[in-house]
């Protein structure tokens, strides 16, 4: 069912992993056990790249443990290829809306602005069953559920 999909952009998953929040994905699948995430290996690939930055060593975070917990967590799905153009702004990110698409995501979660916020209405025409999300919305929709769960 499309509406408990997600594809979390690099960026959004490099922020839970810099505050050891992967208990959060843990929760979200154990109270909400049809919620899906998906990954593919151009997702794990752009971790990889971006684990190099310079400024990223002060984390000390190293990609064979983050990518053991995704692939144990996340539904792996293989895209099909060539991947279509899709984001003129950043092509590189080509493959998150292919991923969003072919999975039949709800939502893609993403705290780029140039690619996906500020194209929004673009992107919704394109992709009205898509709705892009930033960080704090995505840990608001299930830190509320969570909440009223545990209460």
């Amino acid at each position: 069912m499309r509406v408990n999909n997600f594809v979390l952009d690099v960026n959004v998953l490099l922020r839970f992993f810099e505050k050891n929040r992967q208990d959060f994905f843990i929760d979200i699948i154990t109270y909400f056990p049809k919620t899906k995430f998906y990954y593919c290996t151009e997702l794990l690939e752009e971790f990889e790249r971006i684990l190099a930055y310079e400024e990223l060593e002060k984390f000390e975070l190293k990609i064979k443990p983050i990518s053991k917990f995704i692939k144990a967590v996340f539904s792996e799905h293989k895209l099909k290829k060539p991947i279509k153009k899709r984001i003129p702004e950043d092509p590189k990110d080509d493959y998150l809306i292919a991923l969003a698409l072919e999975t039949n995501s709800a939502y893609m979660v993403t705290e780029d602005k140039e690619a996906f916020h500020n194209n929004k209405e673009r992107l919704y025409k394109l992709y009205p069953h898509l709705k892009f999300l930033y960080k704090k919305d995505f840990e608001k929709l299930f830190q509320d559920k969570i909440k009223k769960l545990l209460n």
